[in-house]
């Protein structure tokens, strides 16, 4: 691990090196202060001495994607180019009253009630996982003034090894870094990795738990994009923009994969797999990706009052699951969202997504975009809907003191001949009770997910401008396609340090 980190590290050096003498060599005039002319933008509401009114629970991410004051920056010598370092350093501290829920909390795989993991009650833990860093720079050029913005944080998968068979958990206070976005934007056009154009940070809410609440479009995603600010508004008139982007894609897909079943230890399975055709992820797979997922979105917004937006997404499925057989398909999908500010001190949030074959661009519904039955005598698929919505009140009590309460669900209408094969397996055990393993049959088609339903309050406070704490409460509920459901409740308290 520490090799891996010192590669990272040198390899980032480099890649900064590289780009400063890039746009070195782009300077009108290197040896002036130019007057920095940015293209247009939607106007800024924060205030450094409280929070940023509809902020998104994403860290330090600002709304417009990028925004860099070069005042707080430092000028690189005999250039034009400004760089700002910035991140969070956060302790979580969470008490798991019902069965653990992983960390990150992961609703899609709480064990369901009467299982041998449901009993792993009252788990209280201190990370510092979702702890980050960043960077961005600002350069004028002969092309326009080209932004570029790096994250990082320690939330990688603590663990190393392909397979399940020599995977190695790392001890606790061994964390792993993860590149979470990294992109640059030049004249309307911005190429790297970031939140897809799909998604609606400010429309999701504020919660402490760090991958917010489920149903959520979030999805850091390499992509190309272009956006187009509305000139004809002046900024005490509000701004509205639109986005267009090709986005890397992936085929998300449940596969039943034999309508006998399996006997393990006594008991009978019926086994399905969740994949995805990301090779680092299950190498297993047979979806494919011929082109990109395109991304759409309209937004209008106007300070004090609030915002919508309206998304678009299109992308094509294609799974390849034997020497004769191909699956092709297309999935859809559109979402609304909004955030408006009924008083100086409230707010109300709504974001909704659906469409079939969507997939996980809602988030709790990974590997659900379709389902395809590989038995010999059948050999069908289903494209999936699914749904994502997001209610939510915000109050500010004070400038410095504010609450979230937040309902919110993910939903997937499963295929029906998985429908079928898991009405009446309510009795099939989560965990094999032979060998009192944990988890060996949450493959079989009765734990495929179905609903995810989840309700969270916090109460922050925020004495300055870079220090925060709070406490929340995190009810999930889980359930699965034959009626079996899980439950969690987490108590979580943050103490966050931005710089």
């Amino acid at each position: 691990m520490a090799r891996s980190a010192d590669h990272l590290i040198k390899r980032t050096a480099a890649i900064l090196c590289l780009g400063s003498l890039l746009s070195t060599s782009l300077y009108a005039d290197s040896r002036s202060t130019p007057q920095l002319q940015s293209l247009p933008t939607c106007p800024s509401t924060t205030d450094p001495h409280i929070w940023e009114k509809g902020n998104n629970p994403w860290d330090n991410i600002p709304k417009d994607n990028h925004r860099i004051d070069i005042k707080r920056g430092w000028k690189i010598p005999t250039s034009n180019t400004w760089v700002t370092v910035g991140g969070m350093a956060k302790l979580d501290g969470y008490h798991d009253f019902a069965a653990s829920s992983g960390d990150p909390f992961e609703a899609p795989y709480i064990p369901v009630q009467s299982s041998i993991a449901d009993r792993m009650t009252n788990n209280t833990k201190l990370i510092v996982r979702q702890s980050n860093f960043n960077f961005s720079t600002i350069s004028e050029t002969k092309v326009g003034e080209i932004k570029s913005f790096m994250e990082i944080d320690f939330a990688a998968n603590n663990y190393f090894g392909a397979t399940a068979a020599n995977r190695q958990y790392i001890s606790l206070n061994s964390i792993g870094l993860r590149l979470r976005e990294i992109y640059a934007e030049v004249n309307g056009f911005l190429f790297g990795q970031t939140a897809t154009t799909f998604s609606d940070r400010e429309s999701n809410g504020y919660t402490l738990i760090h991958n917010g609440p489920t149903g959520n479009d979030q999805l850091r995603l390499p992509m190309v994009r272009y956006t187009w600010y509305n000139p004809f508004l002046t900024p005490e008139n509000g701004c509205s923009r639109f986005m267009v982007a090709a986005e890397a894609s992936t085929t998300d897909y449940t596969q039943l994969n034999s309508l006998n079943p399996t006997t393990i230890g006594g008991i009978s399975t019926i086994q399905v797999s969740q994949l995805e055709n990301d090779i680092r992820v299950l190498p297993q797979s047979r979806g494919v990706s011929p082109t990109p997922n395109f991304t759409t979105q309209f937004r209008m917004e106007k300070k004090g009052v609030g915002h919508v937006a309206f998304r678009g997404l299109a992308r094509y499925l294609e799974v390849r699951p034997d020497k004769s057989t191909t699956v092709k398909t297309f999935g859809w999908g559109l979402g609304f969202s909004t955030r408006l500010f009924v008083t100086e001190y409230d707010s109300i949030f709504f974001n909704y997504s659906g469409g079939k074959g969507i997939g996980h661009y809602i988030f709790d519904l990974p590997a659900q975009s379709l389902a395809y039955n590989a038995t010999p005598s059948e050999k069908i698929y289903d494209v999936q809907f699914g749904q994502g919505i997001i209610l939510g009140f915000e109050h500010y009590w004070t400038e410095h003191v504010r609450t979230n309460l937040i309902a919110s669900m993910s939903q997937v209408n499963n295929a029906r001949f998985l429908t079928i094969l898991a009405a009446g397996r309510t009795n099939i055990p989560y965990d094999n009770t032979r060998t009192d393993q944990i988890g060996v049959y949450q493959n079989d088609v009765a734990f495929v997910n179905h609903r995810i339903q989840q309700v969270i309050v916090n109460f922050l406070y925020k004495p300055t401008a870079a220090l925060e704490m709070g406490i929340e409460y995190n009810h999930a509920r889980r359930t699965t396609i034959s009626g079996q459901h899980g439950i969690a409740k987490r108590f979580q308290m943050s103490f966050i340090y931005r710089f």
